[in-house]
């Protein structure tokens, strides 16, 4: 009986053996060559490429940062979520900022000029009289808007921005779009300011994690921190799916949705001796995770373990919301994820995912 216990045993333990051989089957994957490195006009970065196939595929997460961090919906791990209704702009920034304005033509008050130079000649006042003087102050007031801010310069923000509703000054009305532009400069200048530092506090924190993941995008994102140059793009989920075949993954599974998919694709992506220089990283994200839903820091979660890719493509999920079609590679799998997630958390903030770039030979 132990006899044939024993050859049982043995037997068990062959067909694992052999089972554990099949499925770390690995291929040899041909058609990979290095491709070099992009430089990216825009500041600098340079990134590793690698050739797959009748592509060249980035070999390092996008890190590119958009001007306004997590506002833009690019962020680094873990960094404070910006809200632009908390932006105030002071009443001596906003005098400046017009004044300067001025000054530099950036709003051009000539058309309003020519117009009180015209009334101060039908007043028939001689030029620098005391009567000349109170006509041309009135006028100014009304006409002009560095009149306006001479003439009242305890005017706040507010009585600013009123005073182009007002009747009284309906004249320069004309100056309000080139007004409203030097508003919305000095917000985005106070949100930059402040993205950066919101940026600095979280890389101290986390180890300058964007220096070694990139950075984290919103599917919006992402499509607006493409470069002009290059001629790269987002991958499409064919994309994602022409690379998937060429490292060996079956028809059967390529287009197995919301699942792990494959045996061992994944250890060709990986950074590992397998690997064929793809190199993904396992950056985390900001995971749509509805559990979640009191801290906003809550749902960066899985750095170390997991890296997710945004594709271009987006599917509806109900008549009113769609989701993205993103990618996964984590440590504890040879397979690769193929999943949909919605836009937003549940915290009303945006789920941020590492971006890798694709162009065509």
């Amino acid at each position: 009986m132990k006899k044939y216990l024993g050859i049982l045993l043995t037997g068990l333990l062959l067909w694992w053996s052999c089972s554990d051989d099949d499925d770390n089957n690995y291929i040899e994957v041909s058609g990979v060559a290095d491709a070099g490195e992009f430089v990216d006009v825009r500041d600098g970065k340079s990134y590793k490429c690698i050739e797959i196939g009748d592509q060249i595929w980035m070999a390092e997460n996008l890190a590119y940062r958009l001007p306004e961090g997590s506002l833009d919906g690019c962020c680094t791990w873990k960094e404070a979520y910006l809200d632009s209704t908390t932006i105030e702009i002071t009443d001596e920034e906003f005098r400046e900022g017009l004044l300067s304005a001025l000054e530099t033509g950036e709003i051009d008050e000539s058309y309003n000029q020519h117009i009180v130079d015209s009334l101060m000649i039908e007043t028939g006042e001689e030029e620098g009289s005391l009567w000349w003087q109170i006509a041309y102050n009135d006028y100014s007031l009304r006409y002009l808007l560095s009149g306006y801010l001479n003439q009242t310069p305890n005017a706040t923000y507010e009585d600013i921005m009123e005073a182009f509703a007002n009747t009284s000054f309906y004249y320069f009305q004309n100056l309000l779009p080139s007004v409203l532009v030097v508003a919305s400069e000095i917000r985005s200048r106070k949100l930059e300011d402040i993205a950066g530092n919101y940026l600095e506090s979280a890389e101290e924190e986390n180890g300058n994690y964007s220096q070694t993941y990139g950075f984290l995008y919103s599917f919006e994102a992402a499509q607006r921190a493409v470069p002009a140059e290059g001629g790269w793009r987002i991958p499409s989920d064919e994309d994602w799916k022409k690379l998937e075949r060429h490292i060996g993954m079956k028809e059967g599974d390529v287009n197995l949705d919301n699942e792990w998919r494959g045996s061992n694709q994944a250890v060709y992506l990986k950074p590992d001796e397998a690997g064929i220089g793809f190199n993904a990283l396992y950056a985390g994200g900001k995971v749509y995770t509805p559990l979640y839903t009191d801290y906003d820091d809550e749902t960066f979660i899985n750095k170390g373990r997991n890296a997710y890719f945004w594709s271009s493509e987006n599917l509806p999920e109900t008549d009113s919301t769609r989701v993205g079609i993103i990618r996964s590679v984590a440590i504890w799998t040879d397979q690769i994820l193929r999943a949909t997630t919605r836009f937003t958390n549940d915290d009303n903030h945006p789920t941020l995912y590492s971006v890798r770039l694709v162009k065509d030979k």
